[in-house]
């Protein structure tokens, strides 16, 4: 999955801060003994490790992938989202990866026009 360099950067940053406070080894949570990058479940397990009095403590992989797909959706469509999380179609991605718009469009202009 190609990720952009930022967002590696971000979250390496991220996590290295992280596991300096919680005592963890970074390089443990993010590769295997051999330098190969993790699964996810290890990755699950490595941050279900991180101490409850962390600000990381609501990171989690899904948390992850919603804010991922929510950034493709806004910025280019729910298929690229879709896409980017490896799933068929986006049903599945708009139902329960992308997060709802709670705004309403800016429409006073033409609410305006009712006081003129």
């Amino acid at each position: 999955m190609p990720t952009p360099r930022h967002s590696l950067a971000t979250a390496y940053a991220a996590a290295q801060r992280a596991a300096a406070r919680s005592g963890l080894d970074l390089l443990v949570a993010v590769t295997d003994l051999s330098g190969n990058v993790r699964q996810p479940g290890a990755i699950r397990a490595e941050l279900a490790k991180m101490p409850a009095d962390t600000e990381w403590t609501w990171v989690h992989t899904h948390v992850m992938r919603k804010t991922v797909a929510t950034l493709l959706a806004r910025e280019h469509d729910s298929e690229a989202a879709a896409d980017q999380l490896g799933h068929a179609d986006d049903e599945t991605t708009r139902r329960s990866y992308i997060e709802k718009m709670h705004a309403t469009p800016d429409v006073r202009h033409v609410l305006d026009r009712l006081a003129a």
